[in-house]
């Protein structure tokens, strides 16, 4: 990959909190303190870090043989386990770049992405697609800390075309040490994400684990009942997941009654979580949930309202506006976009409606493009689902915006219910009266559908919702 596409120089910004940090050197650091200990939980396999090592080590030579070498995009398409792992750590010891490529992709989105970056071969678990003609020999040359070293795709959940993230080894790995100390992560802890390696989140898990020598336990597709039994006997001390698949976790958790006496964080991201959820939570797991705020192109950013150490952040007109020297590099092949993004003293531009609480924290109010704008009075989407999520027999919601000639836009609201549930329009509006909602507030449009369209990362696709409001809005 050509480096001079970095178009972006987060390391000005005024916090000191970069780390000489290779991947490859720091896994093999951890193999050397605890070579016999267990690294990860895929299923009945078991393997210790020496083991997974040894796994590593034979993709090295698969990816050399193809022409992998320094400096190559090669793409992994894998759910989370060893083979995504194992896939990772040989890309990063040959100074290669990862491009996330999430297994819910389809071919023709998973072609472009790779047409994109002009990625050399694609792993599919530990199977090692070449695309084109083969290139010169690969060569295992070890990368530097500024060097390349993730391509993330954002999560598509506002435009159906991602832009590209870069990160160099540098930046994420001093953002998952970030996480190791203040979480106080170490060699004795369990980690087990439920969000995909292919996503930021689950990414920043797995190189958590890589660096404290923590045991990751793999979950390949998501399944609540399957979570809680692994929450049980592998004795999570670590559950991460999004609102959505904890809503799932604590619908079960609440019939099951679980001992989880090991758990001690319950780490929420990806959305903002509804406070009701966040009881629930904290009755059926026995931990109040952490509110983890990040992006595709900043990894995590701020927990429970506190910016990282070394952080800089500031609301700018409702805008939250953040830097930290380990962000992203740039939208590969997009300049104008990083422009866009960036303000000319460093800070990325969020798209994130924030406050200050009484406390001094920072409160997410929604995206920007969330807001719905009737007649002049701003509506938060996030204010409403918020409020909405207790109503008994929803199942998911997203409240969004639909053109309308006289107000400019109204907003409707796009839900799933529960087997046998029912909603009106009435209902759902004086469920908001109960609550103290303004009047201007409420929904004006009720959309019951069997399904709420996905991002490939499990995010509600805004954009689709809103084609699908429109056109209900229309008929």
């Amino acid at each position: 990959m050509d480096q001079s596409a970095y178009l972006h120089d987060p390391t000005r910004a005024t916090g000191d909190v970069l780390e000489s940090l290779v991947l490859g050197e720091a896994f093999a650091r951890t193999v050397r303190r605890n070579p016999e200990r267990l690294a990860l939980v895929d299923g009945n396999e078991r393997l210790s870090w020496s083991e997974l090592d040894a796994r590593v080590a034979s993709l090295v030579a698969i990816a050399l043989e193809h022409g992998i070498g320094k400096g190559d995009v090669a793409g992994i398409c894998a759910r989370n386990g060893g083979a995504f792992v194992a896939a990772h750590l040989a890309l990063a010891r040959i100074g290669a770049v990862a491009l996330l490529l999430h297994p819910a992709y389809s071919e023709i989105e998973i072609g472009e992405l790779a047409r994109r970056t002009s990625a050399r071969a694609i792993f599919y678990g530990e199977y090692l697609q070449r695309l084109g003609a083969p290139g010169r020999s690969g060569a295992a040359e070890p990368p530097a800390p500024a060097d390349p070293f993730v391509l993330a795709p954002t999560s598509g959940t506002e435009s159906p075309q991602p832009k590209i993230c870069m990160h160099a080894h540098e930046g994420l790995l001093a953002n998952a040490m970030q996480v190791v100390r203040d979480a106080g992560l170490s060699e004795r802890d369990v980690l087990l994400p439920a969000s995909g390696f292919t996503h930021l989140f689950g990414l920043l898990a797995l190189h958590t684990a890589l660096l404290s020598g923590a045991t990751i336990v793999a979950l390949p597709k998501f399944d609540p009942e399957r979570c809680l039994e692994l929450y049980e006997r592998e004795s999570v001390t670590h559950a991460w997941a999004v609102p959505a698949q904890f809503s799932d976790v604590a619908r079960v958790a609440e019939a099951r009654a679980p001992r989880l006496p090991a758990l001690r964080e319950v780490r929420s991201a990806g959305a903002a979580m509804p406070g009701a959820l966040g009881s629930r939570l904290e009755k059926v797991l026995g931990r109040a949930p952490l509110e983890h705020w990040g992006m595709s192109e900043i990894g995590a950013g701020i927990v429970d309202g506190i910016p990282l150490r070394g952080a800089d952040a500031r609301i700018v007109d409702g805008e939250l506006q953040y830097r930290r020297a380990d962000m992203f590099r740039g939208y590969y092949g997009q300049p104008q976009a990083t422009s866009a993004a960036m303000t000319p003293d460093g800070f990325l531009r969020t798209g994130d409606v924030a406050a200050l609480d009484e406390r001094g924290r920072i409160v997410l109010r929604g995206r920007i493009k969330e807001l719905i704008n009737r007649g002049g009075m701003k509506v938060s989407a996030l204010e409403l689902e918020s409020s909405l999520a207790g109503l008994r027999g929803m199942r998911q919601l997203a409240v969004v915006p639909v053109d309308d000639d006289r107000l400019g836009e109204r907003a409707a609201l796009v839900c799933t219910l529960e087997a046998e549930a029912s909603l009106t329009l009435d209902e759902v509006r004086a469920h908001l009266a109960e609550r103290g909602l303004a009047k201007y507030k409420w929904p004006e449009l009720l959309i019951v559908v069997d399904e709420l369209p996905q991002t490939p990362t499990g995010k509600i696709a805004r954009h689709a919702v809103r084609e699908l409001a429109t056109r209900a809005a229309i008929a």
